[in-house]
């Protein structure tokens, strides 16, 4: 079974990703979002974060996927890594990230951490337009 994913984030950006995930490949099973509105602050989020996990069993695999380095999701994320020995964060969630989880076969959530962390990176990139090889050859070639 893939491990549960919590996605946090400042604002709205974790729903709405999840959301666009969804519309994309349909039903993901074992996802949270949590927001964290201005409101909030440390200790909102922190306790967002305390009452989702309290919905996951203790021996759940558990990645959580955050928007900002050093952001104060992160923060909170890593200050229950410490309670959580099966528990991983990854910073910089895409969308590639999401739809990638939803299709994956990792187990932990170490291997699914390391996979996503890829696939995230792959997913940033410069387009290039395609460029003709000859004005009269038809052949497309891409960079």
């Amino acid at each position: 079974m893939r491990p549960t994913l919590i996605v946090m984030s400042h604002g709205n950006m974790a729903v709405e990703i999840v959301k666009s995930a969804k519309m994309i490949v349909g039903k993901i099973e074992n996802i949270y979002t949590i927001p964290m509105k201005e409101s909030d602050g440390l200790g909102g989020i922190k306790q967002k974060l305390t009452n989702v996990l309290e919905l996951i069993p203790n021996d759940a695999q558990i990645l959580i996927l955050v928007d900002l380095l050093g952001g104060t999701p992160s923060n909170v994320a890593m200050m229950e890594k410490n309670n959580h020995s099966n528990l991983e964060v990854v910073t910089g969630v895409n969308l590639p990230m999401i739809i990638d989880a939803t299709f994956s076969n990792a187990t932990t959530s170490c291997e699914l951490a390391h996979q996503l962390l890829e696939t995230g990176q792959k997913g940033v990139t410069i387009l290039q337009l395609p460029k003709l090889k000859d004005a009269d050859d038809d052949e497309v070639e891409f960079d």
